[in-house]
């Protein structure tokens, strides 16, 4: 072999991380999906508190900013990206003259039902992902030109991006579940996509039924998997359904409502406003980029 040939051949291996290595099998039922993207800059004070339905990724560009995400609280300067899991309280404010930065939304969901950031214990910060900076602004032109099957590439681009830093950095993950729990989400990966797919008008029993156990037995391995029961879990799917409707169509709201499992568009707006902190329209403003996290 040529000697030029090998040294070109022989590269670094990927760092290792037993907590993550029992974790491959998420992939087979991992499923990503683009929302937005938007770069922008703000002024020094600047602040954004929030609860998104969807998870999120900013870029800082330039400037510093203090965070505090999921009550834990980081400084993120220039080249670190943010990672804010769906459903997490966070809070940005901005430090010195310039805030220069790119935020992503996306959703990132095992069997649709978990999702990935929290499920491996994604930080809150990761620091020198190098390149990141030419995958988000490809995300913003895909968005603003919508070439053909602009969706689809822009969800691959997430997705290439969260593996980055699982493949590069796998060290700052912290998976939360025992192998106990491992085994209990693994049994339900199957049901959980079925309901992820069907209306929202599915119900325990339904999903009791499906897997040929007793709601006892259901509830009981919901607990030990996911941390809740399968009504609340069925409730949240409901929720994030509509946020997803909400982030990806035109449909007025009363359809959202509708499509989502809901009979009642008084009853969602309220469920919606009491689990997310704001109305399905000022959700949908806010995407539209009138009150972006950016």
């Amino acid at each position: 072999m040529h000697p030029a040939f090998r040294a070109r051949t022989e590269l670094p291996p990927y760092p290792r991380c037993e907590a993550v290595d029992a974790w491959g099998w998420v992939w087979e039922h991992a499923e990503f999906r683009f929302l937005g993207a938007e770069e922008s800059a703000r002024p020094e004070g600047w602040s954004s508190p929030g609860l998104e339905p969807h998870s999120t990724v900013v870029l800082v560009v330039e400037g510093a900013a203090t965070c505090t995400v999921a009550g834990r609280p980081v400084a993120a300067r220039a080249g670190d990206l943010l990672w804010v899991p769906e459903s997490t309280p966070y809070a940005v404010r901005t430090r010195g003259p310039v805030w220069h930065a790119v935020g992503v939304r996306f959703t990132a969901r095992v069997a649709g039902a978990h999702c990935l950031l929290s499920l491996l214990g994604f930080p809150p910060v990761v620091r020198d992902l190098q390149g990141a900076l030419q995958d988000f602004r490809e995300l913003v032109r895909l968005q603003r030109y919508t070439p053909g099957g602009w969706r689809q590439r822009a969800s691959a681009l997430v997705a290439a991006l969260v593996l980055r830093v699982v493949h590069e950095q796998p060290h700052h993950l912290t998976p939360d579940a025992a192998v106990r729990q491992l085994r209990a989400l693994r049994w339900l990966c199957p049901v959980l996509q079925l309901a992820g797919r069907s209306d929202g008008r599915v119900a325990v029993q339904d999903v009791a039924r499906a897997l040929s156990w007793s709601a006892t037995h259901l509830r009981r391995v919901f607990r030990a998997a996911l941390g809740v029961s399968p009504h609340q879990w069925l409730l949240e799917r409901r929720l994030k359904r509509a946020a997803d409707l909400l982030a990806t169509t035109e449909q007025p709201v009363e359809e959202v409502a509708r499509v989502a499992g809901y009979e009642s568009v008084s009853h969602f707006h309220r469920s919606f406003k009491r689990r997310f902190g704001c109305t399905p329209a000022q959700y949908r403003a806010r995407l539209a980029g009138r009150q972006d996290l950016g």
